[in-house]
């Protein structure tokens, strides 16, 4: 059971076309979040709103340099594939 629950977690996260997009760019490698609104030309609220949701899930990891927040994709369960096996 917890298996499916995991499955349905992950289409929850890839089933946004904005959150799919900066998982794919995130998995090349990490990205400031500017950097993200300008790739993907939305407001910066619709980035932050689905960065917050990708965070909660923990398929991001943010970390702070100076005032900007830098991200890379993250499988809190140590194993890579977790967030990527579909692709």
């Amino acid at each position: 059971m917890r298996k499916i629950k995991e499955i349905v977690q992950i289409f929850k996260v890839l089933g946004d076309e904005h959150r799919l997009r900066i998982l794919l760019m995130l998995k090349k490698r990490p990205m400031y979040v500017c950097r993200i609104q300008e790739v993907l030309d939305i407001a910066l609220s619709t980035v932050s709103q689905q960065l917050k949701l990708m965070s909660m899930s923990g398929y991001i990891l943010k970390t702070r340099e100076g005032s900007q927040r830098y991200l890379k994709a993250y499988s809190p369960t140590g194993n890579s594939s977790r967030a990527f096996y579909i692709f």
